[in-house]
């Protein structure tokens, strides 16, 4: 049942064993049994979560670094399926759609309000102040960024 709702890595298919009161013994031998029939795979998992993180569900990669390794993956592959995931332009441009989406769909009047909304909103997501000045800068209507800096 566990992992016919979705995929799991190891660590969480054996937490779950763990609290469902199985021995340890029998939660290695399981977890060995299927890696072997490859029901579980902790790097095909981490791709397929970071590919749901794409478009207007950006994450910076710090963010994404952090659920992965707390979902059990092992820190040197989250760090290399996270670098190999997006490139900074693209992780650039679905910030931007995002910020565009947000826009459109506010129907906000006070742009002032919704600058600030937009930076709480890519702050929550995990990026840094410079990265969210120049989303903002090439997302948001021109004479709105000018008016931030008054």
């Amino acid at each position: 049942m566990l992992l016919s709702f979705r995929g799991r890595t190891e660590k969480e298919l054996a937490r779950r064993l763990s609290e469902k009161g199985y021995a340890h013994e029998t939660i290695a031998r399981v977890c060995e049994r299927l890696k072997d029939l490859k029901y579980i795979d902790d790097r095909q998992f981490a791709v397929l979560w970071l590919g749901s993180f794409s478009g207007p569900r950006c994450r910076s990669p710090w963010v994404l670094k952090r659920e992965l390794k707390r979902k059990g993956i092992d820190a040197s592959l989250a760090d290399e399926l996270v670098d190999e995931a997006r490139g900074e332009d693209d992780l650039f441009e679905a910030a931007c759609e995002l910020v565009r989406q947000r826009i459109k769909r506010s129907g906000m009047s006070d742009m002032s309000k919704m600058k600030a909304r937009l930076q709480n909103l890519l702050l929550r997501r995990g990026f840094d102040y410079e990265f969210i000045r120049k989303v903002l800068a090439e997302a948001m209507p021109r004479d709105t960024v000018a008016e931030g800096r008054e």
